[in-house]
């Protein structure tokens, strides 16, 4: 019964509004991937660790960004969801060695505290910000997403395309 009063709800959703549709849609798969942490946890036990800590990352950013927008006028009451590359990126030290016929890369390995040999990494990138949403009681008026997405790109040094400002709502679908 609950599984078929979704499925009109849906349904009717889809009929009246796609775009709305397609937004819940991908709302319910961030939320599917930020719930299953397993999905992208590999064996290596530093892989964990830098995945907590973008999901950290991300809690702490969307809170201060929420108390901020909420400053602004006419933004109103406030929710952000950000997501970041779940994947950090290093560049390690290496030797080219050339000789007239062929050339080789070696990489310079290091001996870890723990004992254990690794490579040197020279350059580590940390997670991206992949795209921020926000929904505000203001979000229907174009002056207020238009400021909320100029505050965004600016703070955060994104693009206007990885902004997606909609108006704030308190329903929610009965499951």
């Amino acid at each position: 019964m609950k599984n078929h009063k979704v499925k009109d709800i849906l349904a009717a959703m889809y009929k009246n509004n796609k775009k709305q549709m397609y937004i819940l849609l991908g709302a319910i798969f961030v939320l599917l991937l930020l719930c299953s942490g397993d999905l992208f946890a590999t064996s290596s036990e530093k892989t964990k660790d830098t995945t907590k800590e973008v999901y950290a990352l991300e809690k702490e950013l969307e809170c201060k960004l929420e108390d901020f927008l909420e400053t602004v006028d006419g933004v109103g009451k406030t929710k952000v969801c950000i997501m970041f590359d779940l994947l950090e990126e290093t560049s390690y030290a290496a030797n080219t060695d050339t000789d007239s016929d062929e050339s080789s890369l070696e990489y310079v390995v290091v001996e870890n505290a723990d004992g254990s040999e690794g490579g040197l990494p020279i350059r580590i990138r940390a997670p991206q910000i992949r795209g921020v949403a926000v929904t505000c009681e203001g979000g229907a008026s174009a002056k207020v997403r238009n400021e909320v997405t100029s505050l965004l790109t600016a703070s955060l040094g994104i693009t206007a395309n990885r902004v997606y400002v909609s108006q704030y709502s308190e329903k929610k679908i009965n499951s």
